[in-house]
């Protein structure tokens, strides 16, 4: 986490009252949550709005079988909760970026690791999107409202252009590419 995100450098910003560690930790449990959030948003894997939906909504299936799917789609038509969560989830799996994450793995100093831990956050992410698609019927992530559309539209692309700020280390010339639509 340390070698694949800008934790660190983040820490160097001074945000919050608080120091990023508990005082003299320098573990990864010892993190508090906002570099821990922050860190994760910076690297695009935005990991802290989707990871484990995808999963605990497959099990819910797995369990239930299709009268679970056809209660998840009744729930999203009628719970303003629920619905709020899933379109939550629907958004930032439009705003995350995996392939922008992968060259973040590539810093990983043994990059068996980073690969293997890569692989394993874009499996959840594409059960993530699966599961969210068989919910709410959308083909596409993120087809809201035209307003929406076009608003997250450009935060993507202007992400994308700060991308690897605060990484001191390897910027790789894959990011030097045209945003995505």
């Amino acid at each position: 986490f340390n070698q694949a995100s800008p934790v660190e450098e983040l820490a160097l910003l001074k945000i919050g009252s608080r120091p990023p560690r508990r005082f003299g930790a320098s573990s990864i449990a010892d993190l508090r949550a906002i570099p821990w959030v922050f860190a994760w948003s910076q690297n695009r894997h935005l990991l802290t709005g989707w990871y484990g939906i995808g999963s605990a909504l497959n099990s819910f299936v797995t369990v239930r079988g299709d009268q679970g799917v056809d209660l998840l789609k009744q729930m999203f038509e009628r719970s303003r909760f629920f619905r709020l969560v899933v379109d939550e989830v629907d958004k930032t799996l439009y705003q995350a970026d995996m392939e922008i994450g992968r060259l973040y793995a590539g810093l990983v100093s043994e990059p068996d690791t980073g690969e293997r831990i890569h692989r394993k956050i874009a499996g959840e992410y594409e059960l993530t999107r699966r599961m969210i698609a068989e919910i709410t019927g959308r083909v596409d992530l993120s087809t809201c409202t035209r307003s929406e559309h076009k608003t997250l539209r450009h935060q993507v692309r202007s992400g994308r252009s700060m991308r690897f700020c605060c990484r001191s280390t390897a910027y790789p010339p894959a990011l030097d590419g045209p945003a995505r639509n």
